[in-house]
């Protein structure tokens, strides 16, 4: 959602979940030779190779949207850019960052109920106790580094968003430098007529509502098991323990 409230401002361009930071990762590894230890890939690279990084990157972009204007700005949304967070803040220490958080059991919940196609990452969405271990390991490593990254970022709830999305969407384009535009809040009006390829295509293209809240305590049963793990996020993220 966040991303096309986003696209509905006149200056944003958004990326529609292409895997640009995928490209460019698995570059750098092919660079300097890919290890357990990351710390000493990351000491491996070179300025020039940062710099080919970067170029190799929006080459990959540009070729995807060739009329990118300089005063555009390009949002790239994949959720699990998270994990990359650290080479995003080596190739580009002037980007700014947008983290979304939703409250972390309706986001498990949210993933075991879409129809993704099976790959490397999906694939942990089959079962609840495998997409608890999967969120505790991309959230935990972000909790783990948020601290020291050194790009601008922002964390943004859903919940505050469907709550009371003018502040927020006025919030984030503050953020972004981005003068404000009502247009931003009518956002589902421009998803309708755009090409979107999240599998909640249909739920972005509404007016927001706030009846995906909570929604993971109607299946509290099947939860109790994954609640503890889940715990220190909730803690963490500012949401409700429900104990």
């Amino acid at each position: 959602m966040t991303e096309q409230i986003l696209a509905a401002h006149s200056r944003i361009q958004t990326s529609d979940e292409q895997p640009y930071v995928n490209l460019m990762r698995s570059a750098w590894v092919r660079m300097v030779g890919g290890s357990d230890e990351v710390r000493g890939m990351f000491d491996r690279l070179t300025i020039d190779g940062a710099c080919e990084l970067r170029r190799l990157y929006w080459n990959a972009v540009d070729k995807d949207f060739q009329q990118l204007m300089p005063e555009t700005i390009f949002i790239d949304k994949l959720p699990l850019n998270l994990i990359d967070i650290g080479l995003i803040n080596v190739i580009f220490p002037d980007a700014k960052v947008i983290v979304a958080l939703r409250d972390p059991r309706d986001v498990c919940l949210s993933c075991l109920m879409q129809d993704f196609a099976l790959n490397n990452a999906m694939i942990h969405f089959c079962r609840l106790k495998d997409t608890a271990a999967f969120y505790e390991q991309v959230m935990g490593f972000y909790l783990a580094v948020r601290d020291i990254l050194t790009v601008a970022k922002i964390e943004i709830r859903y919940e505050d968003t469907v709550t009371d999305l003018e502040s927020q969407a006025r919030r984030v384009l503050e953020f972004l430098q981005a003068e404000w535009e009502p247009e931003t809040l009518r956002f589902y009006e421009k998803a309708r007529t755009r090409t979107i390829s999240t599998p909640s295509f249909e739920a972005v293209a509404q007016p927001v509502h706030r009846g995906a809240i909570g929604r993971w305590r109607n299946y509290r049963p099947f939860f109790e098991p994954v609640l503890p793990q889940l715990a220190p996020f909730v803690q963490a993220f500012g949401y409700d323990d429900d104990a």
